[in-house]
This record gives structure tokens, C-alpha cells and sequence, in this order.
């Protein structure tokens, strides 16, 4: 884990994700924010209690799979939508 990248508040993880953020929940606080693409939301999807989806109306190819890794099949519950 590198505690410093340059901006304060940032922390960039090196290494087992889905161990770190479990720790992460163990502990009060604010919210645990990820941002790292299809491979990461993959490998943490367990772990994921709220997901926000932005979509950008742009047709531009094939694109990539939302989770890179095979998906659990699960219920999710709308909480807000926005334009």
C-alpha cells in the first residue's frame, strides 16, 4: 500500500484487494469508495453493498463487461436515479 501517492486522502493498494477492504468494513467510519474498473468490481464483488453505475449515452464499440469475473446472481434495489 502506498499512503502517499501525492494527494492527500488517496490511498493506492497494492496486492490483495478483497482482503484489505474486508478489514476496511471491519473498522467505524465513513464509506469505503473503489474505483478501478471491471477486473477490481469483479474480484470485490462479494463485498459490494452499494454499487452507483454512471452511464454515459455514448455508443463507441464493444466496451467493457461491467465485472470482468463471473457473476453471483443477485437482487439489487434501486435507492436513487438521477436525469
Amino acid at each position: 500500500m502506498l499512503d502517499d501517492p501525492g494527494e492527500p486522502g488517496l490511498t493506492v493498494l497494492r496486492g490483495d484487494p478483497v482482503g484489505h477492504v474486508r478489514d476496511l468494513k471491519r473498522h467505524d467510519g465513513l464509506g469505503v469508495w473503489l474505483c478501478g474498473g471491471s477486473t477490481l468490481a469483479g474480484e470485490l464483488q462479494a463485498e459490494i453493498d452499494e454499487l452507483v453505475v454512471k452511464i454515459n449515452p455514448v455508443v463507441a464499440g464493444d466496451g467493457l463487461p461491467l465485472f470482468a469475473h463471473p457473476l453471483e446472481p443477485r437482487t439489487l434495489q434501486l435507492v436513487e436515479r438521477h436525469g
